[in-house]
């Protein structure tokens, strides 16, 4: 499933214009250049026009507002976020295991060949979103709102979408074994023929040959 010209998610639009070296992040802090730092979070901070490349993210970023940042390399598990707004981001090759997105905003948002394993979605609303070949065993999406979200190549096994409508989602490319869903919320979703099957016995139906 491939997103049409109209549904294109708007890359974040970069222009850093200095480079930072310090370890906590300033709670306002607009066109900077991050690389390889050790870096703590804070509640409600501003990251605008940002680039972090290879910085390793901890602690408390409660209700933050993210536009047009891009993390590259970067280790953000078990980072909480809950809360918090992300507008044109885009995370590329990051460690994002345990992190804490819930009760999140999301618009022009993408996740590319990560790893989410354990990461937290719960109650947040993604919308023109894409997570591509990414881990995300264990993941929980539950009462999850969305709107134009592409889940390709990745891994959902065992990943809860309780209470989350699957209306428009596409799991045809995804690994989904174990996964948790809500069998009234079910109907819309696009999967194969042998995901079929393996729904079909997680909602209790007999199949005889």
């Amino acid at each position: 499933m491939k997103t049409s010209s109209k549904n294109k998610i708007q890359p974040p639009l970069i222009r850093p214009t200095e480079s930072y070296e310090g370890k906590g992040l300033p709670l306002d802090c607009t066109g900077l250049k991050l690389q390889d730092l050790p870096l703590d979070l804070s509640e409600s901070m501003q990251i605008r026009e940002c680039h972090l490349e290879g910085c390793e993210l901890r602690g408390n970023g409660t209700r933050s507002d993210f536009m047009d940042v891009l993390f590259e390399h970067c280790d953000l598990s078990n980072a909480v976020l809950f809360r918090s707004s992300f507008r044109r981001v885009r995370f590329e090759k990051c460690r994002l295991i345990g992190c804490d997105f819930s009760e999140s905003a999301m618009q022009d948002f993408e996740v590319i060949d990560s790893a989410a394993l354990l990461s937290n979605w719960n109650a947040s609303v993604m919308k023109h979103a894409a997570i591509r070949n990414t881990q995300l065993a264990e993941a929980s999406f539950s009462s999850l709102k969305h709107q134009k979200l592409l889940l390709e190549h990745c891994d959902l096994t065992k990943a809860d979408f309780f209470k989350t409508d699957l209306n428009g989602l596409d799991f045809s490319s995804d690994e989904i074994q174990g996964i948790v869903l809500d069998p009234d919320h079910i109907k819309g979703v696009t999967v194969t023929s042998v995901q079929a099957l393996m729904l079909a016995g997680l909602l209790g139906v007999l199949i005889k040959d």
